[in-house]
């Protein structure tokens, strides 16, 4: 939906209710909390409130929130509807009707919204969900298929790196991460470019892209491969988790650790020992987004 110079999706759950991550001057999510729905500012401590946390009406502007003169309380955002903008387009899961066993997603033609089961699940990475079809992935807050999801409850493992760098989270760059044979075991290099593994990198904002770049060097026991992946930056109008101003944070989940042959080899050492490294240069991050060119050779042959 587009609201008050902001345009804001529906992705995930929080508090069993939709949350919107809008991409707009001032405000970067809207949430229901204990004093109704809630828009947090980019940047700082600052929201507004609509006061509607006891109602029953469940959907965002079923009480009004959206019109124009909505009394908001807290903060005077641009959000704040009593002094901007107004209702453009909202997407059709806005005034969804799905059950609470549905997850509501839009249809591409933007008018239209499909319900999609919510599979019953376990504390662990499981999912009951036994016939084919699209189904809401409750522990992944992703829209998935059973395929996917199934092979998802393998065994992860998430790992946190950190890059140092000044204010690197609100740059574009490449990024490199190595594993060694030494403290990896050559079946978990082979598991990287095999099907066995899937990897993500991931953020709390889809700032990274990874698409199976790698290279390998052999060296014997010293053997090592290089993983390239891209960190997004002012084109997706978005940006990743940093610390301070000076660091990087960098979330990376390996799916299917349980199928690899780790030959002895310390699980966590081989993921501490990892390498992770960054290169700003423009036309290289561009070379590779624009015409997939990987770097990860230069990288691990260094």
């Amino acid at each position: 939906m587009k609201w008050g110079g902001h345009s804001c999706t529906a992705d995930g759950l929080e508090n069993g209710r939709d949350v919107y991550w809008c991409d707009g001057w001032t405000i970067e999510r809207i949430a229901f909390g204990d004093r109704g729905w809630t828009a947090h500012a980019t940047d700082s401590n600052k929201y507004a409130w609509s006061n509607t946390a006891d109602t029953e009406l469940l959907c965002l502007g079923d009480n009004g929130e959206l019109r124009r003169f909505f009394p908001w309380g807290g903060e005077q955002l641009e959000l704040y509807l009593r002094h901007e903008g107004s209702i453009e387009k909202l997407q059709p899961c806005a005034s969804h009707d799905c059950s609470d066993n549905e997850f509501c997603s839009n249809n591409e033609d933007g008018s239209s919204f499909t319900c999609i089961p919510r599979p019953t699940t376990t504390p662990s990475t499981t999912t009951t969900i036994s016939s084919e079809g699209t189904v809401w992935f409750v522990q992944y807050e992703m829209i998935t298929d059973y395929v996917e999801a199934k092979d998802m409850c393998r065994k992860i493992a998430e790992i946190k790196y950190l890059i140092k760098q000044w204010n690197l989270h609100k740059t574009e760059y490449l990024g490199f991460l190595t594993f060694g044979q030494f403290f990896c075991g050559s079946d978990f290099l082979k598991a990287i470019d095999d099907g066995r593994l899937r990897i993500d990198f991931t953020d709390n904002r889809p700032v990274y892209a990874y698409s199976g770049q790698t290279a390998y060097k052999e060296n014997g026991n010293f053997s090592k491969k290089t993983l390239q992946f891209i960190a997004r930056g002012s084109d997706a109008a978005i940006w990743g988790v940093g610390k301070h101003s000076w660091v990087d944070i960098v979330f990376v989940q390996i799916h299917g650790i349980d199928i690899v042959d780790w030959q002895g080899k310390d699980i966590e050492m081989c993921f501490e020992k990892a390498r992770i490294g960054f290169e700003k240069d423009a036309t290289a991050y561009a070379e590779a987004v624009n015409n997939d060119v990987n770097y990860a050779s230069c990288v691990v042959n260094a």
